[in-house]
């Protein structure tokens, strides 16, 4: 019965909505017309699903309806990780490197497809973006990045 279902959905609405908030925020977050990338889009397919991720880490971490639950899901420990530079860093050259061998084990690797040195100047110059990054973070640690004030680690 549909009209059951959406009370029940409104209901929840109301208190700490550990489900249809996830729900909400995900259908809400980006922009539709991306919906049917896939990895091989490239920054744009990655930035979208980040931003959807995001937005439901957000609706987990950053509702305060969910303060006393959404502790139990934020250790101090994992904060203190999370908080580390440097592990992100060490994460974004992995990325980086992998972008460089990616070619050579996809397996249709063609060195006539680098038959220029620009092209290949160019795929060996990138890196990730810090948009890209930025999103990416906001999906890990989204209870660094809630308006007003963040959640209590335990």
């Amino acid at each position: 019965d549909n009209a059951d279902t959406r009370k029940l959905q409104r209901k929840e609405e109301k208190r700490c909505d550990a489900f249809f908030g996830l729900v909400n925020a995900w259908g809400k977050a980006g922009d539709y017309r991306y919906d049917d990338l896939s990895p091989m889009d490239g920054e744009l397919f990655w930035n979208t699903l980040f931003l959807k991720l995001g937005a439901a880490s957000n609706a987990v971490y950053c509702n305060t309806k969910c303060r006393k639950e959404v502790t139990r899901l934020y250790p101090c420990c994992l904060r203190k990780m999370l908080e580390n530079d440097k592990i992100w860093d060490n994460v974004v050259n992995f990325v980086d490197s992998f972008h460089l061998l990616y070619p050579v084990m996809d397996g249709r690797y063609d060195l006539q497809y680098f038959h220029e040195e620009d092209m290949f100047e160019e795929w060996a110059s990138w890196t990730v973006p810090e948009e890209l990054r930025e999103t990416f973070m906001r999906f890990v640690h989204a209870a660094k990045y809630c308006e007003g004030k963040n959640p209590k680690c335990y």
